[in-house]
């Protein structure tokens, strides 16, 4: 069943978004970008959407990796400071910051020093069981107190379930479930 999204103008004022995910690139002046599943089905086509519907609507998407600010390998290409300056300069123009997953404590901490707030995409569970072949990555980086403290910092959080959503609530009350949809004129589907 095919869904069409009525264009409605909201406020005569333009609505800046910027995402933040897991995506990849060449490296190139213009890349070639990768995006995987989650980060292409829930955050970024249902935005182009939305960027069609509303003309006052618009987006851009930038590397998780950015805001990595104690990365040693991208300090040493630049150093902190020039890298924090850098993200500071990159998220003045955005009314809002959605991440996918979480968010590292300095990325937060520059975020809500720059009078920005931001979102979560939460599309999986954050506690995986001991048979998961990410268990390890998990148990190793601490990804539950990361997700845990970043849903509980976040302006509001996205789900993709309801039980997904109550386990949220138990850490930020402002819960919302956008749950997974296909768009069936993408070529992927066809």
């Amino acid at each position: 069943k095919e869904r069409r999204v009525k264009k409605i103008h909201i406020s005569k004022t333009r609505m800046n978004i910027l995402l933040v995910t897991d995506i990849s690139s060449d490296g190139e002046e213009k890349p070639n970008v990768t995006y995987q599943g989650v980060e292409y089905y829930r955050m970024v086509n249902p935005h182009f959407a939305l960027q069609e519907a509303y003309s006052d609507y618009n987006f851009i998407v930038t590397p998780k990796q950015d805001f990595d600010l104690d990365n040693e390998v991208l300090n040493s290409i630049k150093t902190r400071e020039e890298r924090i300056q850098f993200v500071k300069d990159l998220i003045k123009p955005f009314d809002l910051i959605i991440f996918n997953r979480n968010v590292l404590k300095p990325a937060r901490d520059l975020v809500k020093s720059e009078g920005k707030e931001y979102a979560l995409d939460l599309d999986d569970y954050w506690i995986l069981p001991g048979y998961h072949i990410l268990h390890g990555y998990y148990q190793a980086n601490d990804i539950k107190s990361l997700t845990e403290d970043s849903i509980r910092e976040a302006k509001f959080i996205i789900c993709s379930t309801p039980i997904l959503a109550e386990k949220a609530k138990e850490f930020n009350e402002n819960v919302h479930v956008i749950e997974n949809g296909v768009d069936f004129n993408d070529p992927t589907w066809q």
